[in-house]
């Protein structure tokens, strides 16, 4: 592993509209070695969000530039949730040792 590890563990987190872990990169970013462990997200709307911007940034001549960034090395382990809104069309995401809780009427995101 290349450069130090940021490391975020041991905390609660409760009653959080939108998503307690977010996480939004550009197309140039390079971000590596970070870990999520031992997490509590209770009573929120959406757990867990990564987005890396693909849109190309085009130089003075109109061409676009080739994108550099990257995203590594992200491990999340014994996260524990319970999502209060409906999800949206995902399945067979996994996370080690993670567990997830629906509220009764709800599905998970």
């Amino acid at each position: 592993m290349k450069g130090p590890i940021v490391t975020i563990s041991n905390c609660v987190i409760y009653e959080t509209y939108g998503c307690p872990i977010k996480m939004q990169f550009g197309a140039e970013s390079q971000v590596r070695n970070i870990r999520f462990s031992n997490l509590v997200l209770q009573d929120v709307t959406g757990p867990i969000s990564i987005d890396r911007s693909d849109r190309a940034r085009r130089n003075a001549a109109g061409s676009q530039t080739p994108q550099t960034g990257f995203l590594r090395n992200i491990a999340f382990e014994g996260i524990r949730a319970s999502v209060v809104s409906e999800g949206g069309p995902f399945a067979d995401i996994a996370f080690p040792r993670t567990t997830a809780q629906e509220r009764p009427g709800n599905a998970l995101c």
